[in-house]
């Protein structure tokens, strides 16, 4: 799950489906990232794994590094472009790896 500052990746967390502890784990990585001083910054997350970015784990590791939680719109297709990209990209180099790895 990637989390973005002026459109930087900082933390992420990766597990075999999405939960509350995956994303707070990926907060609590891009807190370190940044070394603690984060306060006012926006954690922003389309509608994709919305049960889990409103989780109450969720709001209490954002609550704690003073974090701001924003949601984008349903099907906003600017708004979910930069994250699909991500994912695609992650997606074909993880799976590349993986087969490079058995074949070789």
């Amino acid at each position: 799950m990637p989390i973005r500052l002026r459109r930087q990746g900082l933390g992420h967390s990766v597990a075999d489906h999405i939960s509350a502890e995956m994303v707070a784990a990926a907060i609590e990585a891009a807190v370190a990232a940044c070394g603690g001083e984060c306060r006012g910054t926006v954690l922003h997350s389309d509608r994709g794994g919305e049960a889990e970015y409103t989780a109450n784990l969720t709001a209490q590791a954002c609550f704690r590094h003073g974090l701001r939680r924003s949601m984008g719109a349903a099907r906003d297709l600017l708004d979910d472009c930069p994250a699909e990209s991500f994912w695609s990209t992650f997606k074909h180099e993880q799976y590349l790896q993986e087969r490079l790895r058995l074949e070789g």
